[in-house]
């Protein structure tokens, strides 16, 4: 007997996500159904990993034919009444299908359904997105408004595609949107207000920001308006600011992959549908692109304060290597009087491109740098689009700076993969470079011990020395309880222990790695928020090269180096923290083993690794112009 529902996953070399996939739908609360694969031709292990794991899947192999192929072949296979997509690196929610087949009318092979989504990471966190209104009935103005559904979420009959005559193969993207739109010409969606899928947000999105996907956008809602019926009950007015967005949102990708008379040509068209003051700027911009073509003088740096330790980490130890790669740099602070800084900014005009680090702009900087610019590199490593004492709020002065210069530059750097994810959202050209250190320079240093103590050690400044405090009672109740544990503190602020000595070593450059070389357990504490997500674990990088074993709390980049890496443990309560602390007190080999790991874990964040990187992401970025 067939099954009322075939659940239709295309893939294609997506090993390391599939399995993740496919546990989701066979956790659903709905039974009736079939899982039916077309692998697209993946050359990694997807097969192996499906036999392995023993899921009960119809799986079939082709040779590389895109997206659109491989969802045909899917229709051609499927046994169900209805079908619902699901990509390869995407989640069901367990009550997905249920949801989904009990809003479906009886037997109907005339409606179709559909479901919002949550954004997710690589990680499976989720993500912040701004909810979308959805229709029921006929909904092709919403739909051509907006994409509202897309290739998972959504349950249609069988025979309704097969009559459709399934998805363009000639389209790289959009096959679905532009198959979508056909279909609501002529059938009702149900929408059901409740996410059904969980969406995940990675380098490998078919779907990532690039002139290739914009364009191609943009021609699905062109051909569909002039050729496929849409003019017959979409307003003139409505379709050509749609039309004229998609086509500015497009000139803009080209401009960044200096397809300037690309871009020219398509912001002229936008600017005579609807006008918009963005797409005007940016014409400005792409002809004077085209114009001006100063004299080379290698990379123009601006940092907000060269002396904190974020331009250090990032930029400063990297000269040296920026320079042996033959990239020259200028080195300015941005000046507080705004015509000397806007004198600055007209002084980017001669260099190759402009490496502006972790410094929102205000609107009338943001343009002026912009115009002036024929490349900005940004980056940043903590999470300035929220506030710190706010970091739930999304109506902060931070998230509107952190959009607004997210969106005028042409490449973001950011410091970790969550910091990355919401780059994503309004740069087409996003790098993860991780915060490193000379590794070197702590094997030359000699370990030493002073005494039979055994020490916790953190480092880090006044402004988050509270999140050392939090473990306070923890730490009071282990130095009760054994009287050789000592805390050592390396920053610019101290507190103290009723019950434990407390060591306070003022951090200086000179010597921080000889004062942690002296300890034995690296702590790392952190409270898990929006804005702390963002931290780039700089601290335990600095314990492992110093051989320490550590005990940090979970949060995002803190707890992914411990479970990498096999070089600590991660406590959240107090409980926990007193726990794990007592335990490696009391075991010195299990510490020797843990060093041992996290000394080698280590090495990939060497200076000279992540140099070499830098000066990579540069020279491909200004080689593209």
């Amino acid at each position: 007997m067939s099954p009322k529902v075939s659940v239709c996953i295309p893939t294609y070399n997506r090993e390391y996500l599939l399995k993740e996939t496919l546990d989701s739908v066979f956790a659903q609360t709905y039974k009736d159904f079939e899982v039916v694969i077309v692998d697209d031709g993946s050359t990694d292990g997807t097969k192996q990993m499906l036999e392995k794991n023993g899921y009960n899947v119809r799986y079939y192999w082709q040779e590389n034919a895109g997206d659109a192929a491989a969802r045909n072949k899917l229709i051609e296979l499927a046994n169900g009444k209805y079908i619902s997509f699901l990509d390869s690196d995407d989640l069901l929610y367990p009550d997905a299908l249920e949801k989904m087949v009990d809003v479906m009318p009886q037997n109907a092979e005339n409606v179709i359904v559909y479901g919002p989504y949550t954004a997710i990471d690589e990680y499976g966190n989720a993500l912040r997105r701004k909810k979308k209104k959805l229709y029921s009935g006929k909904i092709t103005r919403h739909l051509f408004e907006n994409i509202l559904m897309h290739s998972c979420g959504s349950l249609f009959p069988k025979k309704m595609l097969l009559e459709s005559s399934g998805f363009d193969t000639s389209l790289p993207v959009c096959c679905d949107y532009d198959l979508w739109l056909k279909l609501s010409l002529k059938y009702d969606f149900i929408a059901i207000n409740k996410p059904v899928f969980k969406r995940r947000r990675h380098l490998g999105n078919l779907s990532q920001p690039s002139f290739r996907n914009r364009y191609a956008e943009y021609r699905v809602l062109e051909k569909f308006y002039f050729e496929g019926g849409g003019k017959n009950v979409i307003p003139y007015k409505l379709a050509m600011k749609r039309l004229s967005k998609e086509q500015y949102r497009a000139a803009k990708s080209a401009v960044r992959e200096s397809m300037k008379q690309t871009a020219c040509d398509l912001l002229k068209s936008s600017l005579k549908r609807h006008f918009n003051l963005k797409a005007f700027v940016w014409l400005l911009i792409a002809e004077t692109r085209q114009l001006t073509k100063p004299q080379s003088a290698g990379i123009l740096i601006i940092s907000n304060n060269l002396s904190r330790a974020s331009f250090r980490q990032r930029i400063g130890e990297y000269l040296p290597y920026l320079h042996e790669a033959g990239i020259q740099t200028e080195v300015r602070q941005l000046p507080g009087n705004i015509l000397i800084r806007w004198k600055l900014f007209y002084s980017a005009r001669k260099f190759d491109a402009v490496f502006l680090h972790k410094k929102c702009l205000n609107l009338f900087d943001a343009r002026i740098l912009r115009f002036c610019s024929k490349i900005i590199i940004y980056d940043f490593d903590d999470a300035i689009m929220y506030s710190p004492t706010k970091p739930d709020s999304d109506r902060t002065s931070h998230f509107r700076l952190f959009r607004r210069t997210a969106k005028m530059v042409d490449v973001m750097i950011a410091g970790n993969e969550y910091l990355a994810e919401h780059a994503r959202g309004y740069c087409s050209n996003v790098y993860m470079l991780p915060t490193g250190l000379d590794t070197k320079a702590f094997h030359k240093a000699e370990k030493t011990k002073p005494d039979d103590k055994i020490r916790l050690v953190w480092i880090g400044s006044k402004s988050t020395l509270k999140y050392l405090s939090e473990i306070k009672d923890a730490l009071e109740q282990i130095g009760k309880e054994d009287s050789r544990v000592v805390l050592r503190i390396i920053a610019d602020d101290f507190f103290e222990l009723n019950n434990m000595a407390v060591e306070k070593h003022e951090w200086s450059l000179e010597t921080q790695i000889h004062d942690l070389l002296q300890c034995d357990i690296g702590l790392a504490p952190l409270p898990d928020d929006r804005f702390t997500r963002g931290k780039c674990g700089f601290k335990i990088l600095q314990y492992f090269a110093a051989g320490l074993p550590v005990i940090a709390s979970p949060v995002k980049v803190n707890g992914d180096f411990i479970y990498c890496s096999k070089a600590g443990v991660v406590a959240e309560t107090p409980e926990q923290w007193k726990e794990k602390v007592i335990k490696m007190v009391q075991n010195a080999a299990l510490r020797d083993e843990l060093g041992r790991n996290a000394k080698q874990f280590v090495q990939q964040y060497d200076l000279a690794v992540l140099g070499e990187r830098l000066c990579k992401i540069i020279k491909e970025n200004i080689q593209k112009k």
